[in-house]
Formats: C-alpha cells, structure tokens, sequence
C-alpha cells in the first residue's frame, strides 16, 4: 500500500502554525510532532533557527493560541539541508550527536522540508525512503504551484479592471468571461497584436443580438476597435 503524506505545519514569520484542514485533531499527528521536537531539548544546537509552535487552549470563548518556544533543535547546516531533502526529526532525536549511523537508525514519521512539517501515515521502510522524499516534494511545490496561479489570475483581474470598453449603463461583462478570453487571445489585441490601450469588443454587437460569452467576444486594441465601426468584422 502506498505511503501516504500530510503537510501539518508551516512556519510563518518564525511561528509554526497549523495546516492541512484535513487533519482532525484527534488525528495526533500535530502531537506527534511537538513531542518529537520537545524530546531534543537536551542536546539544543545553538547556531540553529529559534522557532516558537502556536498552541491553541481552552473551549468557546475561553479559547486562546500562544506561541511555544522550540528548543532550537537544529544547526544552521542542518536548517540549509532541510532545503534540499525533507530531513527525518526522529532521526535527529534517536541520534543527538549527529554521528555517521552504521547501520542507520529507524527512519520515523515526521520529516521537515523548507519550514513546512510533514507527517507520514507509518514509519516509511528503507526501500520508501525515496518515494516519501518525492510525496513531501510534491507536496510543497504544488503549494507553490497553486500559489503562483492566483497571483497570476489576480494581476490578470487587476489588468482587465483598468482595461477600458463597456459603455456607460451597460451591463458588464461577466469577470470569468473577461478572464478567458484575456487568456485566450494572449493579452494581446487579435489584429495587429498591440498590448496597449485594449478592449474588449464584442464581434456580434449588443444591438444586433451579440452576446456576453466568451465566443462572441475579442480583444483589440483602441486604433482597431474604432477601424472596425460597427462592422462585424
């Protein structure tokens, strides 16, 4: 059966908080990851980042989140490693020396990459150790990924909010339409390829029985907008 990965905390601004809706908290993985790290306090890397947890306590209105101070469990060099390759917490624990293992120790269920904690559904075998580093990988660069794609979309809605072409007292064009077809025609006028002073132009006009979907709809810019009149062409 596969191995499955979780992503359970990220840090922010030096605070690991929690993340991975998905997680109920009677799962125990964010237990598991708090007494991992709590069980290095006796061997603390003074070069390493100093972390703090967010912790949240009581019920209702009585609830409250504070920051708990990790022992900072970590070298620098370890902190950089962590960056290329998700790093085994447990293996840092049962080994506080950092000494070379031979063999190495049991590997365990919870591994740090690019301050993000991650949890494994079991304690991977040797021949998993590679397949956990791809999942926790593919993990953060699809975070990544999905994040990239919304300031895409959102710097793509801010440029069409600014590009002018709907006529005072007529109804907008929907935003989903104006995206898709920003996106289809390249951010580019369909003419002569201008990407300046661009409209939205509908091929069909209103007053012919034109409509708002994307099909009946181009970009051009200013100067073939008004070269084509009210031609539909």
């Amino acid at each position: 059966m596969p191995i499955s990965v979780s992503k359970v905390y990220v840090c922010i601004d030096g605070v690991f908080v929690a993340d991975g809706p998905k997680i109920s908290a009677s799962d125990g993985s964010r237990g598991l990851v708090l007494a991992a790290v709590t069980s290095m306090n006796e061997h603390p890397r003074k070069d390493g980042p100093a972390w703090s947890i967010e912790l949240t306590t009581g019920k209702g209105a009585g609830t409250r989140t504070i920051p708990l101070p990790f022992v900072q469990f970590l070298s620098a060099d370890e902190h950089r490693q962590s960056f290329d390759s998700p790093l085994c917490i447990e293996r840092l624990a049962t080994n506080p020396n950092r000494e070379e293992e031979s063999p190495p120790v049991p590997t365990g269920r919870i591994w740090l990459y690019r301050d993000a904690f991650y949890v494994t559904d079991r304690s991977p075998k040797t021949s998993e150790l590679d397949e956990v580093t791809i999942r926790i990988k593919a993990l953060y660069f699809q975070d990544d990924l999905a994040l990239k794609r919304l300031r895409e979309q959102v710097a793509n809605f801010e440029v069409i909010g600014r590009v002018s072409g709907d006529k005072a007292g007529r109804q907008p064009i929907p935003d989903d339409v104006k995206l898709l077809v920003w996106s289809r025609d390249g951010a580019a006028c369909v003419r002569c390829r201008a990407t300046v002073d661009l409209q939205f132009d509908h091929i069909i006009p209103l007053s012919r029985g034109g409509g708002d979907q994307a099909e009946n709809i181009q970009l051009l810019c200013r100067s073939c907008n008004l070269s084509k009149g009210s031609r539909l062409t």
